[in-house]
């Protein structure tokens, strides 16, 4: 660590209720530390803790929001967190980049448009640090396909900023969806930040006299069609397939553990329909408390043996603590993390279709290799320049 870097800023959505973005700032933030920086902050772009606002992704209201026309949902994502920006968001950012010397703008699906939301959050952010002098770091993101014309024309500023030092990107898809939004960028590829979790989580001994755990992480379909690149139908994703995957599971000897990864929307879904449909079936399984820290979602994955996930950071949790693990790819950011680890028989178009190939699998139970977090931490210290 040379001596001109002393305050690194993590800037992304640290405190949202998915806790795979919080894995993901735990992470960086881990990573910083043991390469020697004095002072990490957290930078919330959606300002969750500057400017508390009370919504629930899970209620009635969000299914209202849902189903407002497209320029509907933008003017209110736009309204709210304009007025967020206006009211303390600004001086939370003034306040976090003050005095930095890096501003990683870090993992996640962040370069994506979903109503113009983080457009328009990493626009504000970028005008900040313009003003504060603080060079950008844009940091593993991965880059969605589909684009409004605002959500382009807000992401092109920030990616045409004379305050943007560097860009790299999670995966292939990202790096060719990057370059049909900036022509002129050479993004770099740099692994998910949540890969380097082992560094977070003491693995447990597993007890061979306690049931082997089968965790499955379930999510809303409805809610991950809204911000994915692809339509998944209820067909392949429904409850009577949720239903085989909990009984093949159990017929082969496992545990099931149901959990989501916090998502306000999953819990619903996980509570309101799943647990008790399965209840009327008559099958066996435990459904986990809502985890409350991106460490508590590790920790539990850390005591799997054998995990079925459609949330990407499940699924990357999983494969940096060696615990085997399949996917649905409800988007395509899920089929290229699989092929950046050279695994692509590992995910699915649906459930349906990885239940086939699941009792063979629980037979087979092979674990991943573990990534290499040395090699891991040199790529990001070579990326940042630390």
């Amino acid at each position: 660590m040379g001596e001109a870097c002393k305050t690194v800023v993590i800037a992304a959505v640290p405190f949202s209720d998915n806790l795979g973005d919080g894995l993901i700032a735990l992470n960086l933030d881990s990573m910083l530390r043991r390469m020697g920086v004095d002072n990490v902050r957290l930078c919330d772009i959606s300002y969750r803790r500057a400017i508390p606002f009370n919504k629930s992704k899970g209620s009635g209201l969000f299914e209202i929001y849902l189903a407002a026309p497209h320029p509907v949902r933008q003017a209110m994502v736009m309204a709210i967190f304009g007025m967020k920006y206006l009211l303390g968001g600004r001086a939370h950012l003034r306040r976090t980049l003050g005095g930095a010397d890096r501003v990683l703008v870090g993992g996640g699906q962040l370069l994506s448009d979903v109503d113009a939301n983080f457009p328009f959050k990493l626009w504000l952010l970028t005008i900040e640090a313009e003003r504060s002098g603080v060079p950008i770091y844009i940091t593993s993101v991965g880059v969605a396909s589909r684009w409004s014309w605002l959500g382009r024309r807000l992401i092109r500023k920030v990616l045409r900023s004379p305050a943007l030092e560097a860009i790299s990107v999670r995966d292939e898809v990202s790096r060719a969806n990057l370059t049909v939004l900036d022509p002129t960028l050479d993004p770099v590829i740099l692994p998910d930040p949540a890969l380097m979790s082992a560094e977070l989580v003491k693995l447990r001994r597993k007890n061979q006299a306690q049931p082997v755990q089968f965790a499955l992480g379930v999510a809303s379909i409805k809610t991950l069609n809204h911000s994915s690149d692809l339509a998944n139908a209820d067909a392949g994703n429904s409850l009577d397939d949720l239903a085989l995957t909990v009984r093949l599971a159990t017929e082969a000897g496992y545990e099931v553990r149901l959990f989501t990864n916090g998502a306000a929307e999953d819990e619903a879904f996980l509570h309101g329909q799943l647990a008790p449909d399965l209840t009327r079936r008559g099958l066996k399984f435990s459904v986990e408390p809502r985890f409350s820290q991106p460490s508590d979602l590790a920790d539990f994955i850390a005591g799997a043996t054998f995990l079925v996930a459609y949330r990407l950071h499940a699924n990357i949790t999983a494969s940096a603590l060696g615990v085997r693990s399949l996917a649905v790819a409800w988007d395509g950011k899920v089929r290229a993390f699989f092929n950046l680890m050279g695994r692509p028989e590992d995910v699915f178009d649906d459930l349906a279709t990885l239940n086939v190939k699941l009792p063979q699998q629980l037979a087979d139970g092979l674990a991943p290799e573990r990534p290499n977090i040395n090699e891991l931490e040199l790529l990001y210290a070579r990326f940042l320049k630390l």
